[in-house]
C-alpha cells in the first residue's frame, strides 16, 4: 500500500512539461516525412491515418521540427486543415528532395545487393582464344574477381553468326559487317613441318613455291583465314595441294607431326611445340600476317564491365604487343597492308618480355 501511495504522489504532483520536444532527438528523416505528408494531404488527421500514428503524435513531430528550424512551417486555416507559410514552402521543397534522394539511395542499394555478378561473353577465333586470350583474361579476372567470364572458341565465320549471343568478338575480319570494329594487332603465320621433314634439313631457306609444292593442311572454306591464305598464295601464282582441311590448331599440329603435310598456322599456336622440338618452323622469304579485330554490336552500348575489358585489352596489346593500334573501320586499308607488308616484323617481342609467350632459342 505504501508503494502505491508513493508512486501516485511522485507522478501526480510532478509538473507537466510545456516543451513537448524536450528529450526528443534533433531533426530526423521521420519528422520530414511527417511534415511532407501533412502538406500533401492538407490535414493532420489524414497524415496520421496515412502514417499510422495518432494525430497528437503528428502535431508533436511538426512542433519539434519547427523548433529545430526556428520558424513556423504551417498555419491552421480551420480545425484540421493547414496552409504553408513562406518558410514552410522552402522547407517543403528541400524536404521532398531529401526524401526522394534517400528513397533512390535505398532502392539502388537493394538493387546492387540483389543484382547478379557481371558477366562477360567473349567469342574468339581458335588461335586467339586458345593461346593468347587466357593470359589476358587471367590478368583481368584478378582485377575483377566478381566478374563471370565465358569464352567460346570458334572459327571467325562462326563467331560472326553467334554475335547476337555474345558481348565481344575477337577474330579475323575482312569487312565491318555492320559491327563496331577495332583493329587489334596482326599476327605472323608460321610454316611448320615435322622435325624429320627433308625441307628442315636444308641450309638455305626454300622459296615459298618450293615449300607449297608439298601436301598442305589448311583451314576449310569458307573460313576467313583460308581466304587470307589463298589470296596471299594467288598473288604469288601458287595453288597449293591441299590434302587435309581443319580449322582446329591442335588437329593441324597433330597432322603435321604425323607427316601428313605442312601447314601455315598462327605463330602463337606453336610456341610449346617449337620449344619441345616436336615441330619445326621453316622461315618464309615473304611474310603473311593475319589481322585480328575486336567487334561488338553497333547499336548496343557497352556495359561498364565490357568497356573495362576493352580498355584493358587495348592497353595490354599496346604495352606488350603491336603498337600500331588503329580503328579498322576508319582505315580498312590496314587489312591489306597487314596481310602483305612487313610492318612490326617482331610483333611478339613485347609478349616475350611480359611472359605471355616463350620464345624458342
Amino acid at each position: 500500500m505504501y508503494i502505491i501511495f508513493a508512486f501516485k504522489y511522485k507522478f501526480q504532483n510532478r509538473p507537466i512539461r510545456k516543451n513537448l520536444c524536450i528529450g526528443v532527438n534533433k531533426l530526423t528523416l521521420h519528422q520530414l516525412k511527417v511534415f511532407v505528408t501533412v502538406v500533401e494531404l492538407g490535414s493532420f488527421s489524414r497524415a496520421g491515418e496515412s502514417l499510422r500514428i495518432s494525430q497528437p503524435a503528428v502535431t508533436t513531430h511538426i512542433k519539434c521540427l519547427e523548433e529545430e528550424l526556428g520558424t513556423t512551417l504551417l498555419e491552421r486555416t480551420r480545425e484540421d486543415y493547414t496552409r504553408l507559410t513562406r518558410s514552410g514552402r522552402l522547407i517543403y521543397e528541400k524536404a521532398t528532395l531529401i526524401l526522394r534522394t534517400i528513397a533512390a539511395m535505398r532502392t539502388g542499394a537493394q538493387q546492387e545487393s540483389q543484382a547478379p555478378p557481371p558477366t562477360l561473353k567473349i567469342g574468339a577465333s581458335h588461335s586467339f582464344g586458345s593461346y593468347l586470350l587466357p593470359a589476358i583474361v587471367s590478368r583481368f579476372a584478378q582485377k575483377h574477381p566478381d566478374c563471370r567470364i565465358l569464352i567460346q572458341t570458334k572459327s571467325s565465320q562462326e563467331i560472326l553468326l553467334e554475335m547476337e549471343n555474345l558481348d565481344l568478338g575477337l577474330l579475323i575480319l575482312t569487312s565491318t559487317n555492320g559491327f563496331e570494329v577495332d583493329f587489334i594487332y596482326q599476327e605472323e603465320m608460321a610454316f611448320i613441318v615435322a622435325p624429320s621433314h627433308p625441307q628442315h634439313a636444308r641450309s638455305k631457306p626454300p622459296s615459298l613455291r618450293q615449300l607449297l609444292e608439298m601436301p598442305m593442311i589448311l583451314p576449310p572454306r569458307p573460313c576467313i583465314a583460308r581466304k587470307f591464305i589463298e589470296d596471299f598464295l594467288k598473288s604469288h601464282q601458287i595453288f597449293p595441294h591441299v590434302v587435309l582441311e581443319t580449322g582446329y590448331p591442335e588437329t593441324v599440329k597433330q597432322a603435321v607431326r604425323s607427316r601428313i603435310g605442312g601447314s601455315l598456322i598462327c605463330h602463337s599456336a606453336i610456341q610449346a611445340e617449337l620449344a619441345a622440338g616436336i615441330l619445326r618452323q621453316i622461315p618464309l622469304q615473304e611474310k603473311l600476317y593475319l589481322p585480328f579485330s575486336l567487334i561488338h554490336k553497333r547499336k548496343q552500348p557497352l556495359t561498364p564491365i565490357q568497356e573495362e575489358f576493352v580498355s584493358f585489352l587495348r592497353e595490354t596489346i599496346a604495352r606488350d604487343g603491336d603498337p600500331t593500334l588503329t580503328a579498322l573501320a576508319d582505315k580498312p586499308e590496314l587489312l591489306e597492308r597487314g596481310r602483305r607488308s612487313g610492318v612490326n616484323r617482331r610483333p611478339w617481342a613485347g609478349r616475350e618480355r611480359a611472359g605471355l609467350l616463350r620464345r624458342t632459342p
